[in-house]
């Protein structure tokens, strides 16, 4: 499912039918790179990845190690037990596996109605958006979230993260706790 189109349809459904949405765009610091190995090959074991694609997965990170390059200085080799590999065409796949167990595990109550079913997050690589029609649900979400991004390794970055709230009643999009007059176009 392509989250952006996802995530604009929502969008226009909250409008078209006056419902507000609350969210919340969530950064994830140093993401790829908090990537427990450990908690990883647990989630893969988990979803039913076993035998030769296992061992083939596993074989890239058994015995890892990296050095620093400082202009023509390098230093000693030294292990590497977290993060994913940079540059491997196996590191995105393998973060979104990561990722969808997280998202599953933190899944509660909150969301918003889309048809059939209830939206409470959408990730698209590193960029996390929960979606709520409150502003305690949005909390209760973003709570369930964090803890399981602490579970896992992760760890959500307060000071990059941000909260809005599209509200066709309240004049638009505007940041939660807003009390301005709605300008005329709808957007402020």
């Amino acid at each position: 499912m392509d989250q952006l189109y996802t995530f604009h349809r929502v969008l226009e459904g909250s409008w078209e039918f006056a419902q507000p949405v609350h969210m919340c765009f969530v950064d994830l610091e140093k993401a790829f790179d908090r990537v427990l190995c450990g908690i990883l090959w647990e989630v893969l074991w988990e979803y039913g990845v076993r035998g030769p694609l296992l061992r083939a997965v596993l074989s890239l990170y058994n015995q890892s190690r990296s050095l620093v390059r400082i202009a023509s200085c390098k230093s000693d080799l030294f292990p590497v037990h977290v993060g994913l590999r940079q540059g491997c065409p196996l590191s995105p796949v393998l973060f979104i596996v990561f990722m969808d167990r997280i998202s599953r595990r933190s899944q509660g109550l909150e969301g918003v109605q889309f048809g059939d079913h209830k939206i409470s997050l959408l990730i698209f690589a590193d960029d996390v958006v929960l979606l709520a029609p409150s502003s305690l649900n949005l909390q209760h979400a973003l709570g369930h979230f964090a803890a399981e991004c602490e579970a896992a390794g992760m760890r959500v970055s307060t000071s990059n993260s941000e909260a809005m709230v599209l509200d066709r009643e309240k004049g638009g999009l505007h940041p939660p706790g807003w009390r301005g007059v709605p300008s005329s176009s709808g957007v402020v």
